[in-house]
């Protein structure tokens, strides 16, 4: 059955239940280079009469497990490569096998990488003469019982074969190999090369002195694993274990011909390990619950050199100091193991770092500030309070901040501290957040408010700034009641301390405070001061007793404060006119409709001269009548039409219709030649139109009409005649103007306000 399914890449699962293979004498190559071959049932196949086993299963790759426990293997010579890159497999029994007749075992388990057991304890090799690559590349072999291997006939071989036999992928290979050709070695090696090659798990070896590892030609290459800081790699002899021997030294020892009488078995030392629950701890002070800690309860436990459990009674715990978990420092504690042999030191370490909490204190974790000057300097750096690291040292200036905006105009991880916003602001240190506030931005509410103003000019005007209503709310809404105010004159632009009241013109007045982010909040009126241009016109007349007067008669023109016109109606009229009686009278035109302001007045003089009838000398009666002897008249010295009187008690004048004449009796009517004498005041007019009086002396009319003013040395000697006079001429003078006058204005009447 050479070759029987060798070479099938694609079969997976093979049933040879039903086979009878009790004739068969070689299965060599049967099934070899089978890749994909999973499943393979042999139950049933007898091997009594095989001799030739080679590369039977060579190349299997797929193949986990094999039952080989009916196979018989007594009359089989040449085991080689059997089991070859049967990469898969992880263990094998072949505890049934009989190898008194076998000759040749080169690599039989050679690339089988994932082999981790063989049980070869039925294995007689006296009549082998090759074990080279036997165990080739068994990188997961942990434990080898080669005490019942007899290797003493191992020699040197012509025509030997080359390694890249294990190199063979298809049937033309295998044809190859059958043939001799292509795969032949001329000339001799050892019989025991490489045997153990690569086996680096190897970690415990059974020998006896029928074994040999060495020869002239080469040796078993068992790996050497020892390192410069590791005590793995070294070899002891289980009957002695304060000693170790390198690989080196465990190859020289089964030299071919001088290995040891008795068995031995050697264990290869691996490095120590200590199992620990933690190598870095760290306790936070505050925040940690435990407040003990024990090293004890740290260890979990170890292998010593020789893979066996390290108990805490045979590890050595050392501190550097002694242990404070309320005080911040870092503590070290050691675990030390000894080697069997006292020449390695296995020591692992737990270190503890005792530390404050790294935190930050802040003044809120929720700010709402308003725009403004005062806050335009803000920094997230302005919010902490305390920031300290685990061994409480001050990192303020080490913190880092990541802006996240929320609600903002900008979702740039700055802060704009010139528009309202919602930001939520992260500190950190390290990479990591220590706490968190939120930021929000307002429009400040604050604002002034005020109205402009308009007033005459007068000096009795006055102006304050609350004339305008300033009102003012802050940042929060609620009312200031501290205002700021500032004044320009337009006139010149600068800023002035007072309102000049008295005369007309413009200015600019600003309200102004400072709310608390420091935002100037203003409001700028203006102030209106408008010329004063109330003004009277009046004028003088004269009249002759008995004619009409009117006291629209003198008004000539008004206007009021801003110019506008008056009517005589407007105006309030005082004086007294006694048509009855020669004389002068005033009469005073009052504007005073607006109390706040200064009156506006005008006088006017009416002058009352009596009618003359002239006498004739012939007329009967008279011859006897002396003329009246002339009086000088008081002549004004100055005009009268600008000058004002003192106020006069007012008194019923109808300014609308004329006087009437008195509807006395002639009887009655008492003849008065005494003029009236009037107190004149100068006038004069200022921006106010207050006009100041000064007193006079007594005033007469001169021959033409004109006011003369008697000074005290014509007092007596140029008053006119009383009407209690004795002279007849002038009472009968006095007398026939009064009938004249009684015939013309007979029950005429006239009331003078």
């Amino acid at each position: 059955m050479q070759g029987l399914v060798c070479g099938c890449t694609e079969l997976t699962k093979l049933d040879l239940s039903g086979f009878d293979t009790r004739q068969v004498s070689d299965m060599s190559f049967m099934f070899a280079v089978c890749p994909k071959l999973e499943d393979l049932n042999l139950a049933d196949v007898e091997t009594n009469q095989v001799n030739n086993m080679m590369c039977m299963f060579y190349g299997d790759e797929s193949l986990k497990t094999l039952d080989l426990a009916k196979f018989n293997t007594s009359q089989v010579e040449i085991l080689a490569l059997m089991f070859a890159n049967c990469r898969s497999l992880t263990t094998l029994n072949l505890s049934s096998f009989d190898t008194s007749n076998i000759t040749l075992f080169l690599g039989m388990f050679a690339n089988c990488n994932r082999l981790e057991s063989i049980d070869l304890s039925s294995f007689q090799t006296s009549q082998a003469t090759n074990f080279s690559w036997m165990f080739l590349n068994n990188y997961a072999l942990q434990t080898l019982d080669l005490s019942h291997f007899d290797m003493r006939q191992v020699n040197d071989e012509l025509g030997s074969f080359q390694q890249s036999i294990l190199e063979m992928t298809n049937y033309s290979d295998i044809i190859k190999l059958t043939t001799n050709s292509d795969y032949s070695l001329m000339g001799g090696y050892s019989g025991v090369d490489q045997f153990l090659a690569n086996t680096h798990s190897l970690k415990k070896l059974v020998l006896s002195n029928q074994v040999v590892l060495s020869d002239d030609l080469g040796d078993v290459k068992l790996p050497d694993t020892t390192t410069v800081d590791s005590y793995a790699g070294r070899w002891f002899n289980t009957t002695d274990m304060k000693h170790s021997i390198t690989v080196h030294d465990l190859m020289a020892t089964y030299y071919l011909g001088t290995a040891p009488a008795e068995k031995r078995t050697f264990v290869r030392s691996s490095e120590p390990e200590i199992q620990l629950k933690q190598t870095k701890i760290k306790h936070t002070i505050g925040l940690n619950l435990d407040t003990e800690w024990s090293a004890n309860d740290n260890y979990i436990g170890g292998s010593n050199e020789f893979g066996d459990p390290i108990p805490i009674k045979e590890v050595e715990v050392t501190w550097d100091r002694n242990l404070n978990l309320n005080t911040p420092g870092i503590y070290t504690v050691s675990y030390r193991y000894l080697t069997e042999d006292g020449i390695y030191a296995k020591v692992s370490q737990t270190i503890i770092t005792v530390v404050y909490p790294v935190k930050v204190g802040l003044k809120s974790t929720d700010i709402s500030m308003y725009i403004g000057p005062k806050t335009a300097t803000w920094r997230p750096a302005n919010n902490v309070l305390t920031a300290t690291d685990e061994l409480g040292k001050d990192i303020k200036e080490k913190l880092d901040y990541q802006i996240t905006p929320i609600l903002a105009r900008s979702r740039s991880s700055r802060l704009d501290m010139t528009q309202p916003g919602r930001y939520r602001i992260d500190y950190l240190y390290d990479g990591d957040i220590l706490g968190s506030a939120f930021l929000t931005l307002l429009k400040s509410k604050a604002t002034v408010d005020a109205v402009d103003k308009v007033i005459i000019a007068d000096p009795k005007t006055t102006w304050n700034s609350l004339m305008h209503h300033p009102t003012a709310i802050d940042e929060d809404g609620q009312a200031v009641t501290t205002i700021k105010t500032s004044i320009v004159d337009q006139a010149s632009g600068k800023n002035v301390n007072v309102v000049n009241t008295h005369q007309a013109g413009n200015y600019q007045i600003t309200f102004s405070f400072l709310d608390g982010v420091e935002n100037r909040v203003y409001k700028v009126v203006n102030l209106k001061i408008l010329a004063n241009q109330a003004r009277i016109k009046t004028k003088d007349s004269q009249l002759t007793v008995g004619e009409q007067w009117h006291a629209k008669d003198n008004f000539i023109s008004a206007t009021d404060y801003t110019g506008k016109p008056l009517a005589i109606d407007d105006l309030k009229v005082d004086g007294i006119v006694n048509w009855q009686q020669p004389g002068q009278y005033l009469v005073r035109y009052t504007y005073d409709k607006n109390p706040e302001l200064t009156p506006i007045t005008k006088t006017a003089l009416i002058t009352v001269v009596a009618a003359v009838v002239p006498v004739d000398p012939n007329e009967s009666g008279n011859g006897n009548v002396q003329p009246e002897p002339e009086y000088p008249e008081a002549v004004p010295d100055q005009t009268i039409r600008d000058q004002q009187p003192n106020p006069a008690p007012v008194v019923d004048v109808d300014t609308g219709k004329p006087v009437k004449p008195t509807t006395e009796i002639k009887s009655k009517l008492k003849p008065e030649t005494n003029v009236r004498k009037a107190d004149f005041q100068q006038e004069t007019e200022s921006d106010s139109n207050v006009g100041t009086v000064k007193q006079q002396g007594p005033a007469k009319l001169n021959a033409d009409g004109q006011k003369q003013v008697l000074n005290d040395s014509q007092k007596s000697a140029k008053t006119l005649p009383k009407t209690n006079d004795a002279r007849p001429s002038s009472w009968l003078s006095l007398l026939g103007v009064n009938l004249l006058g009684l015939i013309g204005l007979l029950n005429f009447r006239r009331k003078v306000k």
